[in-house]
């Protein structure tokens, strides 16, 4: 199978890597507006031709597009006026945050599309290399892209799992929750740390064993009972004092601390652990 590449960035460039270590994929043409980023990438994946201009395009059984949200669309247009993938061949994007239906112009002349989403962080393509196996990967789109494509994935040790076209933007809400909010909360967290006179290092090793055991809790038994804390407690007189001197600190850290605060509510009640009357004055403190 020949694999031409459009958009040669990290994900782009860690994908070609697998799938041609795994002797899936000769690597066709790798196409990026940047010469330069086009032959690193070409590097990288240990082969592929690096081209900067569309018009340079070859034939290849499967095309991935592996570009920002709004550049996918676009690209898709424009490799389907080239008319260098002719019906019958394959084309996927691998974003998260666009369904397949932004390879439109392609699936309109007669190529099978999907999407495919790796649910990793791909900041360092070798560090993915490495550890890609085990990724779970959400994937719409035409049957017939799905099975070769997905297949490549799985054969790289990724397990595949359907969704619905019209799910993936909410699909793409909560993975967004579970990894860019962590990482807000998270800050948020080091911030207090510091202002109570803990310096860096130190808070992040107080943090490191409080998340992961948060994370395997809540992995192993859910959310209501992995939930602690004052909220789960119902415990009104502390968080009043949470309050009081996030206020007197830092504004923003007291809105992004109520509004969790808000949606933690209800997992106490799901818990059903607290007061209900310890609860409800709880929602006044955080509503004033």
């Amino acid at each position: 199978m020949r694999l031409n590449i459009i958009g040669a960035g990290h994900v782009g460039r860690t994908l070609g890597r697998l799938f041609r270590d795994n002797g899936l994929c000769e690597i066709g043409d790798i196409l990026n507006r940047s010469q330069q980023n086009a032959e690193a990438a070409a590097a990288f994946i240990g082969g592929g031709r690096p081209i900067s201009d569309s018009g340079e395009l070859t034939s290849a059984d499967t095309w991935m597009i592996s570009a920002s949200d709004p550049a996918i669309y676009p690209l898709a247009l424009e490799l389907a006026q080239t008319g260098a993938a002719p019906p019958g061949t394959i084309a996927f994007h691998c974003s998260g945050g666009v369904s397949s239906t932004a390879l439109g112009p392609l699936s309109d002349a007669g190529i099978a599309t999907c999407a495919i989403h790796p649910a990793k962080s791909f900041a360092d393509p070798q560090a993915c290399i490495e550890t890609f196996a085990g990724t779970f990967c959400g994937a719409e789109g035409e049957d017939r892209a799905l099975d070769v494509v997905g297949n490549l994935f799985e054969r790289c040790g990724a397990t595949i799992f359907l969704l619905k076209t019209e799910d993936k933007e909410i699909y793409h809400a909560a993975t967004v929750f579970v990894c860019n909010y962590l990482t807000t909360v998270l800050d948020a967290g080091l911030k207090c740390f510091e202002q109570a006179g803990v310096d860096r290092p130190t808070a992040l090793a107080v943090m490191g064993p409080l998340v992961m055991e948060t994370v395997r809790n809540n992995m192993e038994h859910g959310p209501e009972v992995s939930l602690t804390g004052p909220i789960a407690r119902g415990d009104p007189d502390l968080v009043r004092k949470h309050i009081a001197i996030l206020a007197q600190w830092d504004g923003d850290v007291l809105a992004l601390y109520r509004e969790l605060a808000k949606a933690t509510l209800d997992i106490s009640r799901r818990k059903g652990a607290a007061n209900a009357t310890d609860l409800e004055a709880v929602r006044t403190l955080l509503e004033r």
